[in-house]
């Protein structure tokens, strides 16, 4: 998925669970209202304004679709592990953006480095 907009990118890096557009869209009118957000996992409640990339108050089937792609899907952790440690350190994370910007998030016992579990983790 190429990802050109800031908008489109930051909605692309929300964590976001992974459920089908229309169980979401209770109302079936094609786009997720806050008070449609607000029944679901605390992941879409919490990132809303983020998964609403053109701030219309509304999100769109390419909005959610944004936000639920993982674009860690596919990178290889050794390419990234450049020093062969067995963990990705910032400076590492920093030759890779996705990762970078969700650095904290995939380090998930913050220790200050990911893991090749945690990164298998990231890639669901």
């Amino acid at each position: 998925m190429a990802v050109s907009d800031p908008n489109e990118y930051a909605a692309a890096i929300s964590n976001v669970a992974r459920l089908d557009f229309s169980e979401v869209d209770v109302n079936g009118d094609g786009v997720i209202s806050e008070r449609e957000a607000a029944a679901m996992p605390i992941s879409l409640q919490e990132s809303y304004g983020t998964v609403d990339a053109d701030g219309d108050k509304n999100v769109s089937p390419v909005e959610y679709n944004a936000a639920t792609t993982n674009l860690l899907q596919g990178a290889d952790f050794d390419d990234i592990d450049t020093d062969s440690d067995g963990v990705i350190s910032v400076d590492e994370a920093a030759e890779v953006p996705v990762l970078s910007d969700a650095y904290e998030r995939v380090d998930s016992d913050a220790d200050g480095l990911i893991s090749e579990e945690e990164f298998g983790a990231a890639q669901q």
